[in-house]
């Protein structure tokens, strides 16, 4: 919200398919499909590539947050509050 930046992921391996933010660009690459698994948990899947919001598990990348195919384990499910 303050920034007035969208959610958007890179959709090749070279940039590790980053999830990054952008200036509003009206494509499917900024539209996610947010899905209820239960109780405050969520999915959420990139539109365009039909990959899923996923995070690394490791220090040494920062636990920076990536796209991945389906892998159904808890690092693609997500809890908003």
């Amino acid at each position: 919200v303050s920034s007035d930046r969208h959610a958007d992921a890179h959709e090749n391996s070279a940039n590790d398919f980053s999830v990054v933010t952008r200036s509003d660009q009206g494509n499917d690459t900024q539209r996610w499909v947010v899905t209820s698994i239960g109780a405050n948990e969520y999915t959420a899947q990139q539109l365009s590539s039909g990959r899923f919001l996923d995070a690394h598990q490791d220090s040494a990348k920062d636990f920076s947050a990536v796209t991945r195919s389906a892998q159904d384990n808890d690092t693609q499910q997500w809890i908003i509050a």
